[in-house]
């Protein structure tokens, strides 16, 4: 079952605008208005969500939204604040709960690891490898994976912490 989180945005969603809440599950919608800032639980339809621009402590995507910190994409119309995770840790199969529940499944989930490459946490790779196909990058080249894999019309779901993000120790 999706984390408490994912339900939390899906249960958001539905209450808002039941075109937004068929977004999560693959139906097409008619973006909603443009906000400014995505909070933790908000979901939005956009035609084409893309990364625009990143920096140390989030992005802006879609035409102007911004997401500060990790953030959680999924094309072609999903963009959300990638609650409560910061940092590779955090990273679990709960966490990316998305690409389990979206139709059509993702062909790929990419995870933006912060500044530079590394792992992903054994247990998480294990969870979903029977689900989907997983590759972690620095967050710079996820995201350009991202918009190019989104662009060409693929379902794919991108993870990222923000670019700044290195793990200390």
């Amino acid at each position: 079952p999706p984390c408490p989180t994912m339900q939390a945005i899906l249960r958001n969603a539905a209450r808002r605008s039941p075109a937004l809440a068929r977004a999560a599950t693959g139906a097409t919608t008619n973006p909603p208005p443009p906000t400014s800032r995505l909070a933790d639980a908000d979901l939005i339809a956009a035609d084409g969500v893309r990364v625009d621009a990143y920096d140390g402590d989030g992005f802006d995507v879609s035409g102007g939204l911004r997401v500060d910190g990790a953030a959680l994409l999924a094309s072609p119309a999903f963009a959300a604040r990638w609650a409560r995770v910061s940092s590779l840790a955090d990273i679990t199969p709960s966490s990316l709960a998305l690409a389990t529940v979206l139709k059509p499944p993702p062909d790929l989930v990419i995870v933006g690891t912060g500044r530079i490459g590394a792992r992903l946490p054994a247990a998480t790779l294990a969870a979903l490898a029977s689900r989907a196909s997983i590759e972690a990058l620095p967050t710079p080249k996820a995201a350009a994976l991202f918009n190019v894999l989104a662009g060409e019309g693929r379902a794919v779901v991108a993870a990222l912490l923000p670019a700044g993000w290195e793990e200390e120790g």
